[in-house]
């Protein structure tokens, strides 16, 4: 078992906030060879990344989710990460995901982080830092009710923040219909250096000729794979927000 530095503690207020072990790997603080400071293999994490000085590079659109799910899915087949839920806003996105270790979530965001940031600079104009920081992560303990906690706090972004009334009238890139009825979470990765390539040789291109279609793969089972499921038992994504009631 993890040991945390002061136990048990609400060391991420989201409105309501969830138990977590702290491990002193949140902001920056990733370069630890401290054992306890490492996830054991298989540890479910909260990851959340947000936007130079909360500066709306993520704006929601069909182009942003495009590249967004492209990058995401890209980077999760690269490292080998299993990811449960994902939602992004326009100045900050969250992952709920499955890792082996420390090395292998800074990997993981490494790739996504660097490819996303020139992403957004080339969608959006913006031609500084994308990245407020490196990114913030937290363990999530075993307890079903801590990871029931943090992932209807996942899934209740654009709601929370009452930008829309029901969960799937959010235009952003969001797990929820995924889980909830299947959609693909599908993007295209792009590979500029054989854009740049073609206009050297001087050669036309379509938009999609050098793009990768890559789909962001949810496992949800492992919010409770560590569990003795019961037969009444039903997943906790089941039994966390209530769906937009069909008309």
């Amino acid at each position: 078992m993890l040991e945390p530095r002061k136990g048990l503690t609400e060391a991420v207020r989201i409105g309501r906030s969830h138990p977590i072990l702290d491990l002193g790997l949140q902001r920056t603080e990733f370069q630890s060879e401290s054992p306890k400071h490492h996830p054991e293999p298989k540890t479910l994490v909260h990851i959340t990344c947000r936007t130079i000085n909360g500066l709306y590079l993520f704006r929601p659109g069909p182009e942003f989710n495009d590249v967004f799910l492209g990058v995401l899915g890209k980077a999760q087949r690269d490292c080998g990460v299993e990811l449960c839920a994902v939602s992004v806003l326009s100045t900050h996105f969250h992952l709920l995901s499955i890792v082996d270790d420390v090395k292998q979530a800074a990997d993981f965001m490494r790739n996504f982080k660097s490819k996303l940031a020139l992403e957004t600079n080339r969608m959006t104009g913006w031609s500084g830092p994308v990245f407020d920081r490196r990114y913030e992560m937290a363990v999530v303990t075993d307890e079903e009710a801590a990871q029931v906690e943090v992932l209807k706090y996942i899934l209740a972004q654009g709601v929370k923040e009452q930008l829309v009334e029901w969960i799937l009238d959010w235009p952003g890139v969001h797990s929820f219909g995924a889980l909830l009825e299947g959609t693909p979470l599908t993007g295209h990765c792009f590979d500029r250096s054989q854009e740049h390539a073609a206009r050297v040789r001087g050669e036309e291109y379509d938009r999609l000729q050098y793009a990768t279609v890559e789909t962001v793969t949810l496992s949800p089972a492992g919010l409770i794979s560590r569990r003795k499921p019961t037969a009444s038992a039903s997943p906790p994504w089941e039994r966390t927000l209530k769906p937009k009631p069909r008309s």
